[in-house]
């Protein structure tokens, strides 16, 4: 078993490298294999029955492509690798909710393929990936959109949901689509009514993608608390917070 997927293998012994060296090959003898992903791919590690079922309602209700094998306890999805620098990490959030990990050569040295002598079965085949899509990117914190409830502020959930939204997609109706998505299909229990008008969506796409000048920006946030900053920042998946632990 040798894919495009992977650039290099190792024997494993209960998840624990034999040796430090990597193999291009897999060796016949070989009962426990870790596959070392290729640099232009991301894996997506999903763990329970609960978070895989909400991912495959989100790649087919939304036609994505992607190479599926089943892991032990839920399933490993692969994708090609987007151009921009994502929070990557583990028991990270989607921004449509599903809990996973994610997997790439730069932040996880391997991921098991071949256990007890049997590669993972596959459950789609898919030798042409979708580039990661911005529904799978992770929060840079967790909201837990699937435990959001009645009382909980869903409208300004939905809200932040379009502001983080407008940072990649700039058609306002197909943010309104995901936004009545994620309240029918991820929340605990959905409002009747999402609520935002395309005008609301709209200034959110303006709001988040304006450009300003070092001045202009100086001005802005001269007397605002750093902290503050980095939450902000943070809430919007712009930096992992992670990094300030």
């Amino acid at each position: 078993m040798k894919t495009k997927f992977y650039r290099a293998y190792t024997e494993l012994i209960n998840k624990v490298p034999t040796s430090k060296r990597k193999s291009r090959m897999i060796k016949p003898d070989w009962q426990e294999v870790g596959g070392f992903l290729a640099d232009d791919y991301v894996l997506v590690d999903i763990d329970d029955s609960k978070n895989v079922d909400l991912f495959f309602t989100i790649i087919n209700d939304f036609h994505i492509r992607c190479h599926i094998t089943e892991s032990r306890h839920g399933i490993h999805a692969i994708f090609k690798k987007p151009s921009e620098q994502l929070a990557y990490g583990n028991r990270k959030e989607t921004l449509t909710g599903v809990i996973c990990d994610y997997k790439c050569s730069n932040n996880k040295g391997y991921e098991r393929i071949i256990i007890d002598g049997e590669p993972l079965p596959v459950i789609n085949e898919c030798d042409n990936p979708d580039v990661l899509p911005w529904l799978l990117f992770p929060f840079g914190r967790a909201r837990g959109l699937q435990d959001i409830t009645e009382g909980d502020g869903r409208h300004k959930v939905l809200m932040d949901l379009s502001n983080v939204y407008a940072i990649y997609e700039k058609d306002p109706y197909n943010i309104s689509i995901i936004l009545n998505w994620v309240n029918e299909n991820v929340f605990t229990k959905a409002r009747e009514s999402v609520n935002i008008s395309i005008g609301d969506i709209q200034d959110s796409i303006m709001y988040m993608n304006k450009t300003y000048t070092d001045t202009e920006m100086y001005d802005i946030i001269k007397d605002v608390d750093k902290t503050k900053i980095i939450n902000l920042c943070v809430q919007y998946g712009l930096i992992d917070e992670e990094a300030f632990k």
